[in-house]
């Protein structure tokens, strides 16, 4: 177990502020979902650890005891407890199940991802939450969680490719996008001896074109949700070789790919017109241990903030439901 390091603090009445929000720390229930928000070493830089709860064992997939946050002033509670707290800070907390059963005008952050799921819309408007979604954490037009996201971009390639049987040095492959996460499959493929060519969203023509040469396609761009038409498409897979594999890094069901559907890390793969597809919801998990420490060094800036109330630009621009009323 990793041993605590630091002076175990010890906060009078006079210390507490009273006027703060109270913020908990919840193990996600998603299946095989093993990253967590904020790592001990983190609290360093945050002034408020007194109003911090965190669930019981809430390290216990990197070996931390519960010790190592109350080091720093943190409390250590059950998941009921946990869960009666101002501001729920849960990475999937857009995959919980607690949602409807927590009372109403709570404050939540984690990955939501409500824009394709109304029913999770719904619940978030009629319990009258604000959310603060991950997916919209954007500081000088960059993406803050970039580095979870070049995880999930390299880890999607290397789990993937390990399904189909051959080893990927020669063979060809298309990356439809530009973002982070293209960047992470690009860097992988390219290390894998991969022949690699990329595409932005203004290409897309031309990807269904060539996509009958691939023996590897990277999806790495996020399907809008108001568009009805999807990239490959069914008569678009049967051009496509028997052994190419579709990897599916933004992992939206049935958007730029007819017919897909989300998997998890048991399970990755399945087959659309006999084509290999892999598609996982949270597949930075492979390396779960980087992508916390990425998460952790962002998170660890906006919790004062958030406990405190007070206003930042990247914490109001990500804002998707305030007070129950629909934002974006």
């Amino acid at each position: 177990m990793q041993r605590c390091i630091g002076k175990l603090i010890h906060l009078s009445m006079e210390e507490v502020y009273e006027q703060n929000l109270t913020m908990s720390f919840l193990r996600s229930e998603m299946p095989y979902e093993k990253r967590i928000a904020i790592l001990p070493e983190d609290l360093k830089s945050v002034k408020h650890c007194e109003q911090l709860y965190f669930e019981s064992g809430y390290g216990k997939d990197f070996l931390i005891e519960d010790a190592c946050y109350e080091t720093y002033g943190c409390h250590i509670v059950s998941k009921e407890e946990a869960l009666q707290k101002d501001i729920l800070c849960d990475t999937k907390i857009g995959n919980a199940s607690y949602l409807n059963s927590i009372g109403d005008n709570k404050i939540i952050t984690g990955w939501i991802h409500a824009g394709a799921d109304k029913a999770l819309t719904n619940t978030l408007i009629n319990h009258k939450f604000t959310c603060y979604a991950w997916e919209n954490f954007y500081k000088d037009h960059r993406h803050l969680f970039w580095k979870n996201n070049r995880i999930a971009g390299a880890g999607g390639v290397i789990n993937a490719l390990q399904y189909t049987g051959y080893l990927p040095d020669g063979l060809k492959a298309g990356i439809i996008g530009r973002g982070d996460s293209a960047a992470g499959a690009f860097s992988m493929l390219s290390k894998l001896g991969v022949i690699i060519r990329q595409y932005n969203r203004k290409q897309e023509a031309l990807f269904v074109e060539e996509l009958p040469n691939m023996d590897i396609v990277v999806m790495a761009i996020r399907w809008d949700t108001l568009r009805t038409d999807h990239l490959i498409t069914s008569i678009a897979r049967k051009s496509m070789k028997k052994t190419a594999i579709i990897i599916d890094i933004s992992d939206d069901a049935n958007g730029a790919i007819e017919q897909s559907r989300s998997t998890l890390l048991n399970h990755p793969i399945y087959y659309l017109d006999d084509i290999m597809i892999y598609s996982v919801g949270n597949v930075p998990n492979i390396f779960y241990k980087s992508a916390t420490a990425s998460i952790s060094e962002v998170m660890c800036q906006y919790i004062d903030y958030l406990v405190e109330g007070n206003d930042d630009p990247v914490l109001s621009n990500s804002v998707i439901i305030k007070d129950g009323v629909l934002l974006r």
